[in-house]
């Protein structure tokens, strides 16, 4: 179709997100190493917020789903609930007067979308 594709790049890592550039063992391990260390951070995140030990968290997250149910039953969440449930709490205990506009991402679409 006569396309073509250039890149001029200022260093060696600059296009590893082009999804024209092969994917070399180098910048696999690039991606491998910050995935490692976003999870471990998460993790710590996890274990101070939450008040558990390091340990624990990794013992139960290890890159799982849980249900809510089970996530109460292990001590990842306080209570259950929806967004409007969530929102209220946000707005009844992180605002100065209880309220808040809340913007829905993704917008719904219209009939006349």
């Amino acid at each position: 179709y006569g396309v073509k594709f250039d890149c001029i790049s200022t260093g060696i890592h600059s296009t590893a997100n082009g999804p024209f550039q092969p994917l070399t063992k180098k910048m696999e391990m690039n991606f491998s190493r910050n995935v490692d260390r976003v999870y471990d951070q998460f993790k710590q995140v996890v274990a101070s917020g939450r008040s558990l030990d390091l340990d624990y968290v990794q013992l139960v997250a290890q890159g799982r789903v849980w249900t809510g149910e089970q996530a109460k039953e292990i001590g990842l969440v306080d209570e259950l609930g929806g967004i409007s449930r969530a929102i209220s709490y946000a707005k009844r205990n992180h605002t100065s007067d209880g309220d808040a506009d809340v913007e829905m991402w993704p917008k719904r679409k219209t009939l006349m979308d």
